[in-house]
Order: C-alpha cells, then sequence, then structure tokens
C-alpha cells in the first residue's frame, strides 16, 4: 500500500522512550520537551469544550489521532513557539475524561473513550500544571462524523458547518484532514488486519502476504464487505 508523503516521514511521530499509553510525569515530562507537532502529537495552549465551535473542532482531532493509531494532546504549551505556559485550575476541571468522552460521542461514531492526566513539569526553577489527552487507536473500526453540525456566527447571522456527516479525519502533515486516497488505503489495512486478530483469523506469512499483495481494487472489496458487516 502507498504512503501519503509529508515532510516528516524521516522524523518519529512520538518522543524516544515513551511509553504509549502510560499517563505520568515521565511521559510528560517526554512529550513537552519534544517541541513537535507531529501525526501523533499535538500541543494547545489551553483546553475547552464548554461551547459548539471548540467541541466540534476537538471531535475533529480526536477522530483523527483515533484513526492513525492514537495520539497525544498536549495542554498548556503555546503551539507556535512550543513555550510552556501551564494551564491553571479551570482547565484543569475540563480535563474530567467522562465528561470529555460523553461530549465527543454526540458527534463521533462509534464512542470514543479516552484518558486524561494532569501532572508537573519544570523549566528554568519553575513548576508548570500540565494537562495530557491521551487518545488510543481505535478498537474495531475506524470513527466517523455521526451527523452535520453548525454553530451560529453571531458577527455574520449565519449558521456554520464545522462537522459534515459521513466524514472521517486522519492526521496528515501535523494536522487533522479529511481522509484522502492514500490515507484510505493506510486506515483499510489498519482495520483488515487489526479484524483478523479480533476474529482470530491464524494466517501463515505466505498468506498474508497474498492478502496485503492484493490488488487495489480486490482490497478495497473485502476490506468494504468486512467494515460494512462490522
Amino acid at each position: 500500500m502507498s504512503n501519503s508523503e509529508n515532510k516528516n516521514d524521516d522524523l518519529p511521530d512520538l518522543p524516544k522512550g515513551l511509553q504509549l499509553g502510560i499517563l505520568d510525569d515521565n511521559n510528560l515530562s517526554l512529550l513537552v520537551e519534544f517541541k513537535r507537532e507531529t501525526n501523533r502529537l499535538d500541543y494547545k495552549s489551553t483546553f475547552t469544550i464548554s461551547d459548539k465551535k471548540n467541541s466540534y473542532e476537538f471531535s475533529k482531532d480526536i477522530s483523527a489521532f483515533s484513526n492513525v493509531g492514537g495520539g497525544y494532546l498536549v495542554i498548556g504549551v503555546e503551539s507556535k513557539i512550543h513555550q510552556v505556559i501551564g494551564i491553571n485550575t479551570q482547565v484543569e476541571r475540563n480535563l474530567d475524561p467522562t465528561k470529555i468522552s460523553q461530549t465527543i460521542s454526540r458527534y463521533i461514531s462509534p464512542s470514543i473513550n479516552l484518558h486524561t492526566y494532569v501532572g508537573n513539569f519544570q523549566e528554568n526553577e519553575t513548576n508548570y500544571r500540565i494537562g495530557l489527552i491521551y487518545i488510543p487507536e481505535f478498537k474495531r473500526r475506524p470513527h466517523f462524523i455521526n451527523g452535520t453540525y453548525s454553530y451560529k456566527n453571531s458577527t455574520k447571522n449565519k449558521d456554520i458547518i464545522r462537522l459534515h456527516e459521513g466524514t472521517i479525519y486522519v492526521r496528515r502533515q501535523s494536522a487533522s484532514k479529511p481522509i484522502d486516497v492514500d490515507s484510505w488505503e493506510e486506515l483499510l489495512e489498519r482495520y483488515y488486519e487489526k479484524m483478523l486478530k479480533i476474529r482470530k483469523f491464524d494466517f501463515g506469512e505466505k498468506e498474508r502476504k497474498e492478502l496485503f499483495n492484493l490488488d487495489r481494487k480486490t482490497f478495497f472489496e473485502k476490506a468494504y464487505r468486512e467494515l460494512k458487516n462490522d
């Protein structure tokens, strides 16, 4: 399968030594010090989903991370200059994993159970509180937007659509974007391989090579049938 081009393809998406899915101060420090946004890591100065616009944007980001293998959002770091600023008590309260999952599950199918952590990071003898959100990879099938959602723009006095029904988002060039042709191939290959494990199909090396060397049309047909019947 072909991979979409990315100017950072030759660089790692996550820090060396990171324990994927573990939320503690050691992993937090590794992520803060990485200082590079990737397809599996993003930095934000603050966090809230108290209004529609923010909840829509966050739902898009969360589904995109899950569809590319999972990833992290680091809260309390200015993204453009990677300056550590920390978070206040209100942002800490906003990082309630149950409330976040309940909110975004209104817009994403299947629902996503994410994990959060607030820890300490010290820089130049100053201690900062930093938030982490870990988004695991999809369990059985990719996530998609389950409806069309808009918010009212008071300045222009009109509804602005932020999420379109059926859209599948992925991370590309450190941003959340609607899926493209190359991303479809990667996503379906990951999905189909996951189904082989879940359904305990026992393929040897020869059968596995034959499966993933199928011509593109045949592979898509097989993957779509599996996805439809899942």
